[in-house]
């Protein structure tokens, strides 16, 4: 693996946006374990390591469940 350019990383705030629910709605816990499904899900479907906490602008914007963000 290169040299990986960090800058990004996805909240439970962004999910949130995407699906347009509230926090009062869907709890940050319920919300980081999509994350967390989702991150392993991209790392077997790409065979690529992913860290949602520390990614690129494109890995962020790339949408949890393969739908561009931007």
């Amino acid at each position: 693996m290169g040299i990986r350019v960090c800058l990004a990383s996805v909240s439970a705030d962004d999910v949130r946006n995407v699906i347009n629910v509230s926090s009062a709605e869907v709890p940050d816990a319920k919300v980081l374990k999509m994350i967390k499904r989702a991150e392993i899900t991209l790392e077997l479907e790409t065979d690529r390591e992913i860290d949602y906490s520390n990614c690129t602008d494109a890995e962020k914007e790339f949408d949890l469940w393969g739908r561009d963000m931007g």
